[in-house]
């Protein structure tokens, strides 16, 4: 820091190298200490957004159209975590969706703002047991609950 000082001083930085030198340090802080400039109601709406472009999608994300009981395990599974976990604040704010993707060749699962949480039947096959599933969807809405999605936008 010292450096760049000497170097402002002496007139030999040029304004746009100040510019994108103090635009990065700011960045670094905001996103250091968890700024987020979307509210709240932002994240379910821009959530919900996404969500329909997901629906919409089903060449790039093919929503399981199979057994309702294993939706209905995979949602009841988050619902259970989002209904008694103490730490999470968003209940009833965020819709808390759970959704799996069709797609086996695919270990992954993902959250999007607003609580909406995907999950690949390619995870749910890989993992060992119902305990490793509640990780993997606790894991998600750990993200959500975060708002690490507009976090990131913001930064």
């Amino acid at each position: 820091m010292k450096k760049i000082i000497a170097l402002i001083k002496n007139n030999n930085f040029t304004y746009p190298a100040i510019l994108s030198v103090s635009t990065f340090l700011m960045v670094v802080f905001l996103y250091s200490c968890g700024a987020n400039l979307y509210s709240v109601s932002d994240d379910v709406n821009i959530g919900k957004e996404l969500n329909k472009e997901i629906q919409n999608s089903p060449k790039d994300y093919p929503l399981y159209q199979g057994s309702q009981e294993v939706k209905s395990y995979v949602s009841d599974i988050g619902k259970y975590i989002v209904n008694t976990s103490p730490t999470v604040k968003y209940k009833g704010i965020f819709p808390y969706n759970f959704q799996i993707i069709n797609d086996d060749s695919t270990i992954n699962a993902f959250s999007i703002p607003g609580g909406f949480i995907y999950i690949y039947t390619g995870l749910i096959k890989f993992l060992d047991n119902e305990a490793s599933l509640a990780g993997v969807i606790a894991h998600e809405i750990g993200h959500a609950e975060l708002r690490h999605m507009t976090q990131r936008l913001t930064s």
